[in-house]
């Protein structure tokens, strides 16, 4: 659950802080924030969305040959 995994993150964040500040030489430890990241989610929709229009294309003829709508097709002798 995304908002038990925020909340978690938050009630460690004074912990987190504190190990931030004993592990760097900043002058100054920052305070810390933390958001969700849908982008794994949305970028794996993206894909499938991309496969599914790619399956549903016609394949190209087995002889290689372009077809009869091609206007640009040389003919056959």
């Amino acid at each position: 659950d995304e908002q038990a995994t925020l909340d978690a993150l938050e009630r460690a964040t004074p912990f987190i802080r504190r190990s931030l500040a004993r592990s760097s030489d900043l002058r100054f430890t920052p305070n810390l924030y933390f958001v969700f990241d849908h982008s794994l989610a949305t970028g794996s929709r993206v894909e499938s969305l991309l496969q599914e229009i790619h399956h549903d294309e016609e394949p190209p003829p087995e002889d290689g040959s372009q077809g009869d709508d091609d206007p640009d097709a040389p003919e056959a002798e």
